[in-house]
C-alpha cells in the first residue's frame, strides 16, 4: 500500500517485493541519482549518471519485507537541482509482492 501523506511504501504481507522506480529529470540534471531506501536507510542505487540532456532513470530490485514494519521511499537527487517532471507516465514508484517468506 502506498500512503501518500508519508511518501511510503508500506506493504502488509510479509515477503519478497520487487520495487521499481523511474524519475524523469528537466534539462541538464548533471550528475542524477535514484535511490530506494529501507526503513530510512539506503538499500539500492538504481541509477547514478552524468547527463546534459532531460533523463528518465529508473530500475527496479528485489527486497524482503516483515509486512508490519517495513517501509520503503523513493530519493532523486542532481547535481544542478532541476525540476522532477511529473506524471505517471515518466515519474512512479510501484511494489509487487513476488514471492511470500515461510
Amino acid at each position: 500500500v502506498y500512503n501518500g501523506g508519508a511518501y511510503r511504501f508500506l506493504p502488509t504481507v510479509e515477503g519478497v517485493y520487487r520495487i521499481s522506480v523511474a524519475v524523469r529529470f528537466d534539462t541538464n540534471p548533471g550528475q542524477a541519482t535514484v535511490r530506494v531506501y529501507k526503513n530510512g536507510s539506503e538499500f539500492k542505487r538504481v541509477a547514478d549518471v552524468s547527463t546534459a540532456s532531460d533523463a528518465v532513470l529508473g530500475g527496479s530490485c528485489l527486497m524482503a519485507l516483515d509486512g508490519s514494519s517495513d517501509y520503503v521511499e523513493l530519493f532523486a537527487a542532481t547535481t544542478n537541482n532541476v525540476l522532477l517532471l511529473g506524471g505517471a507516465a515518466f515519474t512512479w514508484f510501484q511494489g509487487e509482492l513476488v514471492g511470500r517468506q515461510s
